[in-house]
């Protein structure tokens, strides 16, 4: 089951829902990056699989960012800084935290 948490940066204010790395539900894996043109933060699907058949895996070419609909990624993972500021990207402690299969 994978989970994803709210992070907000302490300087510039942008807030985010992702995993904070790599996650993995019951048919996806996703990877948390930010994108290299908007600085973006967004979990991306990189792997795909049946059902309860992780064997059987297979890569996903990267989607299109959701704000600018580049495809040029770099991977973020929890403790990072903020891409767009440099700021800290800190959890929201309300509990923004959202599992997912």
């Amino acid at each position: 089951m994978g989970q994803s948490f709210g992070f907000r940066c302490t300087r510039c204010r942008r807030k985010t829902q992702v995993g904070g790395g790599f996650e993995g539900g019951l048919g996806c894996a996703t990877q948390t990056v930010y994108c290299l043109k908007c600085k973006t933060v967004q979990d991306i699907v990189v792997l795909k699989w049946p059902d309860f058949h992780p064997e059987e895996q297979t890569n996903v070419p990267p989607s299109p960012c959701r704000r600018c609909k580049a495809k040029d990624y770099a991977e973020w993972n929890m403790g990072d800084s903020c891409p767009n500021c440099g700021g800290n990207m800190k959890m929201k402690d309300n509990g923004d935290r959202i599992l997912w299969d």
